[in-house]
């Protein structure tokens, strides 16, 4: 039995399902635009399903190239990126063994940017099988507490 309260708990893998999120946007992070660093509120929701609302410090250009480093060292392929306005689009390919049961994921990612204070995440595809759509819109707030 976990001691981690269940507040904490789901702090704990809301922050993991973004990174998830941030990673499917890092593919070729070198060649989306730069956004600010700061505090940054990301409103994340899954099927349909809101998920809830987290607000934090965050580099977010710097994220999705760490977790874009660390998808790629996992097994996931990442497709050029495809730039139509403030729209970047990618597809990502993954087969990450994980225990048991390994994690095999084929998605399309667009990501709609405004300005470098404001972006939106889709990932639409399948990971094992199932479909999956998820959402992210996230808005820079202001500076970060010293």
């Amino acid at each position: 039995m976990s001691h981690f309260n269940a507040p904490r708990r789901r702090r704990a893998l809301w922050c993991i399902a973004l990174a998830g999120v941030l990673a499917a946007a890092a593919a070729g992070a070198e060649e989306l635009p730069t956004l600010k660093r700061g505090m940054w509120q990301f409103d994340r929701s899954v099927n349909g399903r809101e998920m809830g609302v987290i607000t934090q410090c965050a580099n977010p250009t710097a994220d999705m190239k760490e977790q874009d480093a660390m998808l790629t060292a996992a097994g996931c392929n990442f497709m050029p990126v495809r730039q139509d306005g403030d729209k970047y689009s990618f597809d990502v390919a993954c087969a990450i063994k994980s225990g048991s049961t390994p994690i095999n994921s084929k998605t399309t990612t667009v990501m709609t940017v405004s300005g470098d204070s404001a972006y939106t995440v889709r990932v639409s595809g399948t990971t094992n099988g199932k479909p999956t759509d998820e959402t992210v819109v996230a808005k820079r707030t202001g500076d970060c507490p010293n």
